[in-house]
């Protein structure tokens, strides 16, 4: 007799109702909408340009890629411009500047370059951003100097993680969709992040321009593309066939250079956005669809009602997303991390960013261990 297989028609509706991609698709909120609300308040850009850029681009890429695919801003040059003050014309030549890099490399052997660059590295910066992730929840909740905040977030992450891995349920998905929803109610839990306000600049200095743009090169290639890579092929195999090297700096690079153009979200496809929406419940690429959708009606509804819907998260559950997130991308490490010799390598990477805060010396920490074991003055094993 034969079996009963779904209808493509039925698929498509199982996939729409799927609550895992509803609860998914905003996994990734509580590092997108704050680090918006933080560029769009430092540096005076328009906030309905960056929602409605990031929104477009999660649809885009949910057609492109056929698979959950993250939009996520571009860490470096979001928090280098808050910190240095940069203005909204040096972010966007700064945006301009990753866009024409990515396209520039696509015309290099991608692919045999990408299999010279040892597993381990990759692993490495997977595990060091979870540690950065995990490092930045914890300050954020230290930050707000209550005792009742930090064991809330101590007493929640066991059970969070427990819930998540054993059983099964999408706790990921249910905190950021309910961040969301408290982010609609303004108050002193909704203070995360702490910027400047906008001061109005005349003409561009290149010092900063090139103090955004150098940092994000390397992590750009190496996580949004490299990494982002290695981790749709974990967790999706060969469904993941779309996503190639070369695929990722088109969609990277012409997105930027759009999003140069008219001052929207500087993004990337970075892989611990794939984690946060894959173990959030993301099933498929109809979660883009969602999240994608929800940013255009913030645009519109910031139009229509002419206010700010930029959200905002509560402190408390931003940080438990964030370090669930970074536990769960720390794990992608795994392979590498039973060798003894390579989890040296791994923790060096990893301890050098808990200490600088910086991807990109965790970056350097692992390729100079590397190139020392290949001038044969460290004995590590491979």
């Amino acid at each position: 007799m034969a079996a009963n297989h779904p209808s493509p028609l039925t698929n498509s509706i199982n996939s729409i109702i799927c609550v895992g991609n509803i609860s998914g698709a905003f996994a990734d909120g509580a590092i997108l909408f704050p680090l918006m609300a933080a560029l769009a308040v430092s540096t005076g850009m328009n906030g309905a340009f960056l929602l409605g850029g990031a929104g477009a681009a999660y649809i885009f890429a949910g057609f492109f890629f056929r698979i959950p695919m993250p939009v996520q801003p571009l860490k470096s040059i979001v928090v280098g411009a808050v910190a240095l003050g940069a203005s909204a014309g040096e972010v966007r030549l700064a945006t301009l500047g990753i866009g024409l890099f990515c396209l520039s490399v696509m015309l290099l052997p991608v692919e045999r370059i990408e299999k010279c660059i040892p597993r381990h590295l990759i692993h490495g910066i997977q595990f060091s951003l979870g540690v950065l992730l995990v490092t930045n929840g914890i300050e954020w909740v230290w930050g707000e100097g209550s005792v009742i905040y930090f064991t809330a977030l101590a007493l929640l992450m066991p059970a969070a993680i427990f819930m998540q891995s054993r059983i099964g349920a999408p706790v990921l998905g249910v905190i950021a969709v309910l961040g969301i929803a408290c982010g609609f109610w303004p108050g002193e839990h909704a203070a995360v992040i702490h910027t400047k306000a906008a001061v109005p600049k005349t003409g561009i200095q290149p010092g900063i321009v090139i103090s955004l743009l150098l940092p994000q090169l390397a992590l750009t290639l190496t996580n949004s593309v490299v990494g982002t890579y290695d981790t749709a092929r974990r967790y999706f195999g060969e469904v993941s066939s779309r996503v190639t090297l070369k695929n990722l700096l088109l969609s990277i690079g012409i997105g930027n250079v759009i999003a140069a153009a008219i001052g929207g979200l500087p993004f990337c496809h970075g892989s611990g956005g794939m984690t946060a929406h894959v173990r959030a419940g993301a099933k498929d690429y109809t979660m883009n669809f969602y999240i994608g959708g929800f940013l255009v009606l913030l645009v519109l509804a910031s139009v229509v009602l002419k206010v700010d819907l930029m959200p905002h998260y509560p402190v408390l559950l931003m940080a438990a997303l964030v370090c669930m997130t970074g536990w769960y991308h720390m794990q992608l490490a795994a392979d590498s991390w039973k060798t003894t010799d390579l989890r040296i390598i791994i923790l060096a990477m990893g301890l050098t960013v808990l200490i600088t805060h910086n991807m990109l010396y965790g970056l350097l920490m692992g390729i100079t261990f590397e190139a020392a074991r290949r001038q044969g003055w460290l004995k590590i094993k491979t």
